[in-house]
């Protein structure tokens, strides 16, 4: 309970109140940037060596919509979550991306591990 607290008022001391309408001051030059020419962007553009010209041709692109997440709660074994939290943030996708992966593979169809059928029984 002693933590909570104490990152209770950590984050009051980081909090800034500011008033519907209160804008900060940025670094922008605003005045130089709406000065700027078609020509002085362009100049720019062309002086500028990671500024390389795409040339793509979308007239073939398809548009590809992931399938849906469901969100569940499941029982995973210890040694597993631990690895999957061992290697850091995104923990959840990286499993999720490992499951997609062993299923797509043709030896673990409808298993997520090969020789096991999709109950969890061991094939013979």
């Amino acid at each position: 309970m002693a933590q909570r607290g104490a990152r209770g008022r950590m984050k009051k001391e980081r909090i800034v109140a500011r008033r519907w309408g209160d804008r900060r001051k940025g670094k922008t030059d605003w005045a130089r940037f709406d000065a700027l020419t078609d020509e002085d962007i362009a100049k720019a553009v062309a002086s500028d060596p990671d500024a390389v010209p795409i040339d793509i041709d979308w007239s073939d692109a398809v548009l590809v919509i992931p399938a849906r997440k469901k969100a569940i709660s499941i029982r995973v074994d210890e040694d597993v979550l631990d690895y999957f939290k061992s290697e850091g943030e995104g923990y959840q996708r990286r499993m999720s991306t490992h499951n997609g992966r062993a299923r797509s593979t043709p030896e673990t169809q409808g298993s997520l591990r090969p020789g096991v059928s999709g109950r969890g029984r061991r094939e013979r």
